[in-house]
């Protein structure tokens, strides 16, 4: 599991939780500070927010929990899902960009306010989202 933790001084805290014990116990690893983490592949590779600089990351958990990263998928943006194939979707820049990363290539998916939520584990995966006021589903090459 992934999301935010706080620290005793209220300062936020990307972190993934891994089970231990058969899934009796978790354990926490930080990612980060001035970080969330949204979503987690099973190759624990895991996407978020820096949120002091506005920016998509990604990270690469060990088998040890010790986390790799984070890494700046681009300057502006935020990255919300990935899927079994380490396809990420989110947005980029300010207006936003419904966005897809495949390792180092980005596909911007319009160039208009729009933003993408979720994708199928396909190499070229269905990705949803909303653009403008309409909800999408687009296969992406």
């Amino acid at each position: 599991m992934v999301g935010e933790a706080e620290a005793g001084d209220g300062t936020p805290l990307g972190s993934l939780w891994r089970s231990t014990i058969n899934g009796q116990v978790f354990s926490a690893t930080t990612l980060g500070v001035d970080y969330i983490a949204y979503a987690v592949n099973g190759d624990r590779q895991v996407v978020g927010e820096n949120t002091a600089e506005g920016a998509p990351v990604l990270w690469s958990v060990n088998d040890q929990g010790i986390p790799g990263g984070p890494f700046n998928l681009t300057e502006q943006g935020t990255a919300v899902a990935i899927n079994e194939n380490g396809r990420v979707v989110g947005w980029t820049g300010t207006t936003p960009n419904a966005t897809l990363w495949a390792g180092i290539l980005t596909t911007t998916l319009y160039n208009n306010a729009s933003q993408a939520y979720g994708l199928n584990n396909e190499i070229q995966p269905l990705v949803v989202g909303r653009v403008g006021n309409e909800g999408f589903v687009r296969r992406v090459e």
